[in-house]
């Protein structure tokens, strides 16, 4: 029988392919760690750039602390002297409590040291002077008062005749916040009494009719006319008579915004009152003033400017919003 044939491998084959893998991993491992510390490097620089190109001004931001500072400082060094004051105040009013207290105390200790009636005597003087030190303080407020000069109040007198009612010739103004215009009264009234004629046929179907006149220097005028019956006695007896009254007119203004105030009107040589004034005479005409409440210090201005130059003023006081009226029931104008 021949001798059997043992096989066998190399030996250490399996050991260098571990170390082999194990080399490889190794490396492999480096190669990471090398690469993720490479690009945190990279960051840094990154963010460090971006921190360096984004930073403010350093020299400001010291300068900015700087004056914070100061005032902070500054604030500082003023209460601490504040605080001194009070302090300073504080011992002042210590020593002076302490030596009312002494005082007190020593005339205390006086006062027992006397016999009842020097007591009483004692307590009756201190009363005394007490009741005089009040009554020096009432007698020096006495003396201010009387000493000191009286508020003057000037009430302006202005010598006015007797009011009279008004007949003869009368210009119109109106007065209303403060401005004053000339309303043409007479020269309405005319071309009212021509346009009434022509248009009483109206009342002819109707009980009354309202109609306008057209303007004249800023105002119109607007009237209605009405229809009345009357008894009349007649030959044969009574009759009815159909007649045409007027029952009111108004003077509305066109334009506010001509009216001028009472200082141009009075000093102005070239106002339009002084101009409408210069073709009336003084002392027979009267100068009527539709006065709004908004206005009665203004009218007694011009009433004591054109006193003055001889003319006499009749005021009409006009409520809010309510325009320039006549009718045939109402009332003459009282010139003073």
């Amino acid at each position: 029988m021949p001798p059997r044939r043992q096989q066998t491998d190399p030996p250490g084959q399996d050991s260098f392919l571990d170390i082999v893998a194990n080399l490889v991993g190794i490396l492999i491992i480096l190669v990471m760690i090398v690469g993720f510390r490479t690009r945190a490097a990279m960051e840094q620089t990154s963010i460090a750039t971006v921190d360096v190109e984004d930073a403010p001004d350093v020299d400001a931001a010291r300068r900015a602390a700087s004056s914070i500072e100061a005032d902070v400082h500054q604030v500082e060094n003023k209460i601490k002297r504040q605080q001194m004051e009070v302090n300073y105040r504080r011992l002042e009013r210590d020593k002076m409590l302490l030596a009312v207290t002494r005082m007190e105390a020593d005339i205390s200790d006086k006062r027992a040291a006397l016999d009842d009636n020097r007591r009483n005597r004692f307590d009756r003087q201190q009363e005394l002077s007490q009741v005089q030190f009040e009554l020096a303080k009432f007698s020096q407020m006495r003396d201010t008062l009387i000493n000191e000069p009286e508020p003057t109040h000037v009430i302006r007198h202005q010598p006015t005749p007797m009011a009279k009612t008004v007949f003869g010739k009368e210009v119109h103004f109106r007065l209303s916040k403060g401005k004053i215009q000339y309303v043409p009264f007479e020269e309405l009234a005319e071309r009212f009494k021509q346009e009434a004629q022509r248009n009483a046929w109206k009342l002819k179907d109707a009980e009354k009719i309202t109609e306008t006149v057209s303007p004249i220097r800023d105002f119109y005028l607007r009237y209605t006319l009405v229809k009345t019956q009357h008894q009349v006695q007649t030959r044969t007896g009574i009759a009815w008579q159909n007649r045409v009254e007027l029952d009111f007119l108004e003077m509305i203004p066109t334009n506010e915004d001509a009216a001028e105030s009472i200082d141009v009107a009075l000093n102005s040589p070239n106002s339009e009152f002084r101009s409408v004034l210069s073709h009336y005479e003084p002392n027979r005409a009267t100068i009527t003033v539709w006065t709004h409440p908004d206005s009665f210090d203004e009218f007694r201005q011009l009433k004591e400017k054109i006193y003055g130059e001889g003319y006499l003023t009749a005021a009409r006081p006009l409520p809010e919003g309510v325009h320039i009226r006549a009718a045939p029931r109402g009332t003459h104008s009282a010139a003073q």
